[in-house]
């Protein structure tokens, strides 16, 4: 089933959008947490350095797909909605990263076992060593609705033909019998 918005084209270009306005929204929030961070320390700046990587790796996927280079883009995308789909904390250590929209669905097991959703339209990016105890585990629908949707765009520009259409354009010649000698 092919989920397009008006064609492939059309498609990529408006998820190369989505992934460049993530992108600069989670700069934005990256620059007013520095601005309001006091003490700027080696695990806060290398904390800092991995979200602007997370960012900056969105914003040249989607720039890819709006140049056109649909390859690179879409390997780029799969990557970048890849990190999304899965959002931890265990023992005190923490990962979660959104750009753009997040769906998500799963357990938090801080306060009891409690299935929750969580809905945003934000960039997020949080990583943490040792801090508070939270323990849940989140998946991230809409990034893997996302993926699902990218494979088939790669899929339909990529790849061979199918198997089917491979083998119907076989030409078959009958078998003949060679006469033999005296006939």
């Amino acid at each position: 089933m092919k989920l397009r918005i008006k064609s492939t084209e059309t498609t990529l270009l408006l998820f190369g959008i989505y992934q460049i306005v993530g992108a600069i929204i989670g700069f934005c929030v990256v620059a007013w947490l520095l601005l309001h961070t006091q003490t700027v320390n080696g695990t806060v700046l290398l904390i800092y350095l991995i979200t602007i990587g997370l960012y900056n790796l969105s914003m040249k996927a989607g720039s890819a797909l709006i140049r056109k280079d649909y390859k690179r883009g879409l390997m780029l995308s799969m990557l970048t909605q890849s990190l999304q789909v899965i959002a931890i904390a265990c023992a005190g250590y923490r990962y979660d990263f959104f750009s753009g929209i997040k769906l998500a669905a799963g357990f938090n097991f801080t306060d009891g076992f409690l299935f929750k959703f969580d809905f945003g339209l934000t960039s997020t990016f949080y990583m943490a060593w040792k801090s508070e105890n939270h323990y849940y585990i989140y998946i991230n629908v809409f990034a893997i609705f996302l993926i699902y949707i990218l494979m088939d765009i790669y899929e339909e520009l990529y790849q061979s033909k199918p198997v089917e259409e491979a083998t119907a354009e076989l030409i078959i010649e009958p078998y003949e019998e060679t006469p033999k000698d005296g006939e």
